[in-house]
């Protein structure tokens, strides 16, 4: 049986690296494709573009490693059966299950390889190359010039050093006006440009800076003999500055990460976080609302602005009873307190008095805070508390998508690598059912299979991150419905048309018609 390990895992090496290489190869061809855009022009060194491609090829690896599993397992097996050899195997008494062994283990350990280079390395090259890009986006080879400012030109040398001061720009015609240009390159040598006018041009690269002037005249000192001094006049003067904006400057890491330049701690770490922001957001929500109904319950309340001193309070008890006696006549009641007459509001001193309750009554005031029975302070309340929660609910929101963005690349950086195994119990029984369907076969059930397991991933992705499916099953469905599919095809796999359609895509084909007519004719019979 060693031997037999040995043959299969041999059989599987050639098409594995052949199907890896071509598919990385198909994949970085299309990234050079999609950043040409961004790289051209720019004046970039050979060395920064082959950066560029080289921190793009881990990610693709982690795409294409298990596509070259798929492609390696459909082809070996398919000329295993295609020569005869399982029917041989078969008729020896060997379980077909038996050769998935050593597949199985060797699957596993690459899944757990990528589960290591999806923690360590990928997140890395990720941040390196996101912080590259940025760099190279942030360089620029046009000039921005300011009016009546002395502008530095830098270039490529740094022994090259120009200044320039015009009185009017047009950026649209890229004309200038009084020029004046101070060129200290050489060491030891002052040279003054004055110009009445000119106009600036690039290079098809744009790295290269073409000055035309007009009507003026240079000033030259050397400072060796300070005695000389030369001044030349002209009519039009061209200066070729060459480099311009051609240096890449590398920034800091500015330490910010995206999801996929987080290892699995990071994640962790962010999810965690996450959490604790999203209980404090909806304990601080609880509280908000539970005040909103005490604040409600509480009755009435005092004006949040001072009322008119003359009608703020009244007496109760004492102001009713004499208010009533002076209603019924009681003029001797009346003169013995002259300060309280029928309707008289009572000074907020007086209110203070003794014999004076503690109960007392708020005026009705228009003012729309001013809370209690009557009115509008209800309204403000409510209108308080309600953007105060939608605050809190929107702050909330943006954590739940953040925790759920995180816990999708924690459960993708394991998943992918498990669909190592999955593509193994997929693509043996395929092979095995459909022998005679050579590499047209495999490529068309690679393709098939790579499409709709990376469909399911992105939209799975989408699904998670926007929290309608749990982020676990977002990523985990496709290698669950594989694996059910691949288990259900080891149990048939004894089960194969012999050679009456020759196990090829006319037996394909009738496979397939086979299994979408039984929803049709199952529904035929029924409304028979």
């Amino acid at each position: 049986m060693r031997i037999l390990t040995h043959y299969v895992l041999r059989a599987h090496v050639g098409p594995f690296l052949f199907a890896l290489t071509v598919l990385t190869g198909m994949m970085l061809v299309h990234t050079v494709a999609r950043r040409f855009e961004e790289l051209a022009g720019r004046g970039l060194a050979a060395s920064v573009i082959a950066e560029v491609f080289g921190l793009s090829i881990p990610h693709i690896i982690a795409l294409t490693l298990p596509m070259a599993v798929l492609v390696a397992v459909l082809y070996t097996f398919s000329q295993l059966s295609a020569d005869n050899e399982v029917t041989a195997l078969k008729a020896s008494g060997v379980n077909l299950a038996r050769l998935l062994v050593p597949l199985l283990l060797a699957a596993a350990l690459l899944a757990s390889g990528m589960v290591w280079f999806n923690d360590r390395v990928l997140p890395e090259t990720n941040h390196r190359l996101k912080n590259l890009l940025v760099d190279i986006a942030r360089k620029s080879p046009t000039l921005e010039l300011e009016e009546q400012v002395i502008n530095e030109i830098q270039t490529g040398d740094m022994r090259t050093r120009y200044f320039l001061q015009a009185a009017d720009i047009e950026p649209a015609t890229n004309r200038l006006r009084d020029v004046v240009i101070y060129d200290l390159s050489a060491p030891g040598r002052d040279r003054t440009i004055y110009a009445d006018s000119g106009r600036m041009a690039f290079n098809r690269e744009r790295t290269d800076l073409f000055l035309t002037l007009h009507d003026g005249w240079i000033h030259e000192l050397d400072k060796a003999e300070p005695a000389t001094f030369e001044r030349l006049f002209f009519r039009q003067q061209l200066i070729r500055i060459a480099d311009i904006g051609n240096k890449l400057e590398r920034s800091e890491d500015s330490g910010y990460r995206s999801d996929r330049e987080m290892s699995l701690a990071m994640l962790a770490a962010e999810v965690g976080d996450g959490r604790r922001e999203l209980a404090a957001v909806e304990r601080e929500a609880a509280e908000e609302a539970l005040g909103a109904v005490k604040a409600a319950l509480a009755g009435p309340y005092p004006s949040a602005t001072p009322l008119r001193e003359e009608a703020t309070l009244r007496h109760g008890d004492t102001a009713t009873r004499k208010q009533g006696e002076t209603a019924m006549g009681g003029e001797d009641n009346a003169q013995a307190d002259p300060a309280v007459s029928p309707g008289r509001p009572l000074a907020a001193s007086e209110a203070a008095a003794p014999g004076a309750t503690d109960r007392v009554w708020p005026v009705a005031s228009p003012e729309p805070w001013s809370w209690g029975p009557g009115g509008g302070g209800s309204d403000e309340l409510t209108r308080r508390t309600l953007a105060q929660l939608r605050s809190l609910e929107d702050q909330a929101n943006v954590l739940r998508q953040k925790i759920n963005s995180r816990r999708v690349e924690y459960h993708k950086k394991y998943a992918i690598p498990f669909a190592c195994i999955v593509f193994v119990l997929i693509g043996a029984p395929l092979a095995i059912r459909f022998p005679r369907g050579g590499v047209g076969m495999v490529i068309t059930v690679s393709l098939t299979v790579f499409a709709f397991y990376y469909m399911s991933l992105i939209g799975g992705e989408e699904l998670g991150d926007d929290d309608i499916i749990s982020p676990f099953w977002a990523m985990w469905l496709p290698n669950a419905l594989f694996l059910l599919l691949g288990l259900w095809g080891l149990m048939h796999v004894g089960r194969e048309a012999s050679t009456a359609r020759g196990g090829g895509w006319d037996d394909l084909w009738h496979s397939l018609r086979h299994v979408l007519g039984q929803p049709v004719r199952r529904l035929a019979r029924r409304g028979g």
